[in-house]
């Protein structure tokens, strides 16, 4: 897709849950040039102009890597940054495998509240 702005990638965000395996990173990878991107980029465009990717980042770094042209995105509103960090963690948490100790979880919310 054509993007008529760039997404950005917020450290606070991407950082909620530990990172993934090389194995998981490489299947990933692996899909993505062989099937495209299947799934859509999941944006937050904030009232200040920036585009914010909310889920999927490291199908955007894939995406980046290779540079496909090619894959969708979602764009969601939410109120504030808080809203997209109990998105984040309410998305991972409904994924099958997703295993976490919902210990560092809680202490992200904390920090916000």
């Amino acid at each position: 897709m054509e993007m008529d702005k760039p997404i950005v990638i917020l450290e606070e965000l991407e950082t909620i849950f530990p990172p993934t395996s090389e194995l998981e990173d490489e299947m990933l990878e692996e899909s993505i040039r062989e099937s495209g991107v299947i799934n859509s980029l999941i944006v937050w465009d904030t009232d200040d102009g920036r585009r914010i990717l909310v889920d999927g980042h490291r199908r955007y770094r894939i995406i980046q890597k290779f540079d496909i042209k090619s894959f969708r995105i979602f764009i969601k509103s939410f109120k504030d940054i808080e809203a997209v960090k109990i998105f984040i963690i309410e998305q991972q948490l409904s994924r099958t495998n997703t295993y976490l100790d919902i210990e560092p979880l809680k202490q992200v919310l904390s920090k916000d509240a």
